[in-house]
């Protein structure tokens, strides 16, 4: 026992694998190895420590069934559901609103409402607008030709009208405004102040 001598080894090396083919494939190292010992070669002097270094080349088959380098995607199917929704109506620009100041007539001769929709294509119901903008106020239909105006509020009082107005835009209606009848006709459109 007195000729076994053991050190520790620090190694150092480069290697590299290649492809060569779908069952072959080549490696190159390059190792180069310090023992902290002079006792390597049994000799003492020189260096204080012993080192060696090599080269080696490694050719691998592969004899195995060779499977596709490609993975075939699978194929999953599951049911898509889509919850409904309702259209948002979306007023089109139907006819241009005029918007003309009040007449010189006493304001005591017209009344107010508040539209808020008007659609030529689309039908929607007052109970329809009313609960999907949560509007607390009755909501009404006035039908002129293909045309369908929706409106809430009856007023004698202009800044009545108005407040409502506001509450409306509030709502996210934010093309309503203020329309004056007077002797229960139409008579003109009031712009926000």
């Amino acid at each position: 026992m007195n000729n076994f001598n053991w050190a520790p080894v620090v190694p150092v090396g480069l290697g590299i694998s290649l492809r060569a083919g779908n069952r072959v494939n080549v490696g190159l190292e390059y190792t180069w190895r310090t023992v902290l010992s002079d006792k390597l070669d049994q000799t003492s002097g020189g260096f204080r420590y012993d080192s060696y270094n090599y080269l080696a080349l490694g050719i691998s088959i592969n004899l195995g069934k060779i499977e596709s380098s490609s993975p075939k995607p699978k194929s999953y199917s599951y049911p898509v559901t889509v919850p409904p929704s309702q259209p948002i109506p979306v007023p089109p620009p139907a006819e241009p609103i005029k918007y003309e100041p009040a007449p010189a007539a006493q304001p005591e001769d017209f009344t107010y409402a508040v539209q808020i929709f008007a659609f030529d294509r689309h039908t929607y119901s007052t109970l329809w607008i009313k609960k999907h903008y949560k509007i607390k106020q009755a909501v009404r239909m006035e039908k002129s030709g293909k045309m369908e105006r929706f409106l809430v509020g009856s007023f004698n009082n202009l800044d009545k009208a108005t407040e409502l107005m506001t509450q409306m835009i509030g709502h996210g209606i934010h093309d309503a405004f203020v329309v004056a009848y007077k002797n229960g006709l139409r008579d003109h459109a009031i712009k926000a102040r």
